[in-house]
């Protein structure tokens, strides 16, 4: 079975060993990290008081993946179901739950 925890210090160079090049980091992050990704990166989004960023463990309390959260605004929270795959987990479902029935949108002139 696999659990969280949230990252700590001593996981930096843990999550940065696991992006091999520069698409595989633009693939984990998008424009807000650059290549070669470094401790001190990673270290830096902790001063962001709206991310939080976790590790995923393995049955054996071995980290197996890494992720974070951004808190934008509260309309839902997602669940994830993991599959194991060729010795690796993949996403194999995302359900979202809503908060409430109302999702802030951009209303378009076009659709009065």
């Amino acid at each position: 079975m696999l659990s969280v925890r949230r990252r700590t210090e001593v996981d930096l160079s843990t999550v940065v060993g696991w992006i091999p090049d520069a698409g595989a980091l633009y693939f984990f992050t998008g424009p807000r990290l650059v290549w070669p990704l470094t401790i001190e990166q990673l270290a830096a989004m902790d001063a962001d008081e709206s991310l939080t960023a976790w590790m995923v463990l393995d049955e054996r309390a071995q980290p197996v993946g890494h992720f974070d959260l951004t808190v934008v605004d509260r309309i839902a929270r997602y669940t994830y179901a993991l599959r194991e795959a060729g010795g690796s987990w993949r996403i194999s479902e995302k359900i979202v739950h809503l908060i409430n029935d109302r999702v802030p949108t951009v209303l378009d002139f076009y659709s009065i």
